[in-house]
C-alpha cells in the first residue's frame, strides 16, 4: 500500500495538486522477499501432466508458459496475427513485452501441435480467451485446479519461468 500511496503522491505533485510528497520518510513496513523457487523436473512433469488433462483455455495456456518459459501476462495477451506455426514463431510486439522490445519467442513442437489443434475450437482475436473479444483472466481460480491436480504445491505462475531459464 506505502509503494502505491508514494506513487500516486508522486504522480499528484507532478500536476501540481501537491507540493510534497506526505509518505516521504515513512519506513517500509518490512523488505520485499525474493522468490527463489524453482520447480524440480518431476514436479514441472506432474504440472504439464495436469495441464494436459485441462481443457480450454488453461490447459493450453499452462503448457504454453511451461514450453516458452514466457511471462503469465505475455502468453495471455498473445494473438493469432503473432503466431506463424508454419515457421514455428510468436513475434511479441514490444508493446505487450515487459521490456518494452519486440522479440521473437521459438515454438517447440509440441507446442505448435497444440496450437494446431486450438485452432480449430476458438474464434477471435487472442490465443486464450473465453469471450472471443478478450484475454483470459481468472488465473487463480485455475491455478488453484492444477495445484489440485498435479499435486504440486507453494508455486506461482512465474516460478515456471525461473524453472525454465534454470533447467
Amino acid at each position: 500500500v506505502l509503494s502505491y500511496l508514494r506513487r500516486f503522491f508522486n504522480w499528484c505533485i507532478e500536476r501540481d495538486y501537491l507540493t510534497e510528497n506526505p509518505t516521504t520518510g515513512i519506513p517500509k513496513p518490512c523488505s520485499e522477499k525474493s522468490r527463489e523457487r524453482v520447480l524440480t523436473p518431476t514436479e514441472i512433469g506432474s504440472v504439464v501432466g495436469a495441464a494436459k488433462a485441462m481443457s480450454y483455455p488453461f490447459g493450453p495456456y499452462f503448457l504454453m508458459l511451461a514450453l516458452t518459459g514466457q511471462r503469465r501476462v505475455e502468453v495471455a495477451r498473445a494473438e493469432w496475427d503473432e503466431v506463424d506455426l508454419t515457421e514455428q514463431r510468436w513475434t511479441m510486439p514490444g508493446d505487450k513485452a515487459k521490456n518494452g522490445k519486440s522479440h521473437v519467442v521459438h515454438l517447440s513442437p509440441p507446442l505448435v501441435e497444440i496450437l494446431q489443434a486450438m485452432t480449430n475450437d476458438i474464434a477471435g482475436t487472442f490465443l486464450f480467451t473465453t469471450t472471443g473479444t478478450r484475454q483470459i483472466s481468472g488465473y487463480s481460480k485455475a491455478k488453484r485446479r492444477l495445484d489440485m491436480q498435479s499435486g504440486v504445491s507453494d508455486w506461482t505462475l512465474h516460478d515456471l519461468r525461473r524453472s525454465f531459464a534454470t533447467h
